[in-house]
């Protein structure tokens, strides 16, 4: 069964996306950070792994798990979200497309990127774990997508790193640890907030006040359309 197969590309487009900050807000370098917020009816909260939408609507969408999500007002694309990339097995070797343990692994990279909230598609979990069948014990019957992941992948080395036990009792292992979200009540701290065609949030008037921000750092150059905030300059 591929990645595809598992239903990931059924999830939103990028037309008119419902959005809503959740919780408090705490200021730093000028920017409101968040620690939740609902896109389309479905709350994430930081720490959750989301899909992201690829470039070429046909391709496998990428994998992240947020590292932060805040508000920059005084940015173009105020909606911002810090994801710490992962990659799928299958795109390390081609050769083991359609065989179930190569599909539903992926490897932790060092990189993160800024993008824009428009971007996420959808959520999906991530379990640390040491093989394949460890991970399904844990998740048979789930009813969303799962990936499981054993380590990192060291790019400048060219090599791979597995997690140390304790690392293994971090993000993802749903019998050690309860969802983050579970802390926030579903209401708006800001006003909600759609995002257009093209992935652009447009505010709808909303009482709640920006600090002095800072000029956005990091991010690469997208192939296509030369924006920062994107996922697709992975393909780089």
């Amino acid at each position: 069964m591929t990645s595809q197969d598992q239903g990931e590309l059924a999830g939103p487009t990028r037309n008119q996306n419902l959005f809503l900050w959740k919780g408090p807000s705490v200021q730093i370098n000028g920017k409101a950070h968040y620690q939740a917020f609902e896109l389309n009816g479905v709350s994430f909260a930081i720490g959750d792994c989301v899909y992201l939408f690829p470039e070429d609507e046909h391709s496998s969408h990428y994998i992240g798990r947020l590292v932060s999500a805040y508000s920059d007002e005084q940015s173009p694309d105020p909606l911002c979200i810090e994801v710490k990339w992962y990659e799928r097995r299958t795109n390390f070797e081609p050769n083991t497309r359609g065989i179930e343990e190569s599909e539903r692994e992926v490897f932790e990279l060092e990189d993160t990127d800024i993008n824009q909230i428009g971007c996420i598609s959808g959520k999906v979990q991530v379990v640390r774990s040491r093989s394949y069948e460890e991970a399904y014990s844990q998740l048979q019957g789930a009813d969303h997508d799962w990936y499981f992941c054993r380590g990192y992948f060291m790019q400048a080395s060219n090599s791979f790193q597995y997690y140390t036990d304790a690392e293994l009792s971090m993000y993802g292992n749903p019998l050690r640890h309860a969802s983050p979200a579970a802390a926030f009540e579903p209401k708006a701290e800001v006003g909600d907030m759609l995002v257009d065609e093209d992935g652009t949030p447009t505010p709808t008037p909303t009482n709640h006040s920006s600090g002095l921000g800072k000029a956005r750092k990091g991010g690469r150059v997208c192939l296509e359309c030369g924006a920062t905030q994107t996922p697709q300059w992975r393909e780089g």
